[in-house]
This record gives structure tokens, C-alpha cells and sequence, in this order.
């Protein structure tokens, strides 16, 4: 295979670090509907992929979650898109290297179970980018 099929190949691969991360922040957000009657609308801005620092434990204050603002891997950076009274929309960009993936520049999932994608030119790439799902 060359370099460039390799390359290609690992970005492919490493779609699922934003999957498996939004599905964690799913579970997250319905943990926080349950304790609060609401979902949170932002993350806390001292997460990382190891978790809230000065130590780990279930720190969410209403409105807020403490889960990591990037996936496990580091490959892409999550977000709370948006959040409504019984609803939200979280998404996955990529970084870093994974930055290169133009085929998938957004993954969504919403609290309906709905997931899509979007390349950078703004086109339809659900099937392609949560394949395997």
C-alpha cells in the first residue's frame, strides 16, 4: 500500500475516536437530564481527554459537563452544537492530523439518535463517515 493509501486508511480508522466520543457525551448528557431536568449547554473548559484535572469524580454542575472537550484519542475536538428544552446536538471536529479528513469535518449526533456528517464543502457525508457505526 502506498504512504498515501496509508494515510488515508488511518484517517478512516480513526473516525471511530469521534463516534465512540459522541456516543459518551450522549451518555453523559442524559446522566445530567437526570440529575438536573435539563441538559447542559456547555462543557467545562478544564476537561481533557484524561478527564477534569486536579482529579476525576462526577463534578457536573447544572448546566455544565465535566465529560473530556476532545475525544479519547485526541483526534477531534467536541462540542455541545446546541441544546433546547428536551433536545441537543453534539458534535466532533477534527484535529491535528485528523484535520486532513476532509470527507468528515463534522459528525453530529443528536439526542433523537439522528447522526450526520458534513465534508468541508458542506455536502451530505453521513454514510460514508459514520460507517461502521
Amino acid at each position: 500500500m502506498s504512504p498515501t493509501g496509508l494515510h488515508h486508511e488511518h484517517r478512516v480508522a480513526r473516525r471511530f475516536d469521534a463516534r465512540a466520543a459522541l456516543v459518551a457525551l450522549a451518555s453523559a448528557q442524559e446522566r445530567h437530564f437526570l440529575r438536573y431536568t435539563r441538559y447542559a449547554d456547555r462543557l467545562a473548559p478544564e476537561t481533557t481527554a484524561a478527564g477534569p484535572r486536579g482529579g476525576g469524580g462526577d463534578a457536573d454542575v447544572e448546566g455544565t459537563l465535566t465529560s473530556p472537550a476532545v475525544s479519547p484519542q485526541a483526534h477531534y475536538a467536541l462540542a455541545i452544537g446546541a441544546v433546547a428544552d428536551e433536545d441537543y446536538r453534539l458534535e466532533a471536529r477534527p484535529r491535528g492530523v485528523q484535520a486532513r479528513d476532509t470527507e468528515c469535518v463534522l459528525f453530529v449526533l443528536e439526542r433523537s439518535g439522528l447522526r450526520s456528517a458534513r465534508d468541508a464543502a458542506g455536502r451530505d457525508t453521513t454514510r460514508r463517515c459514520w460507517a461502521g457505526a
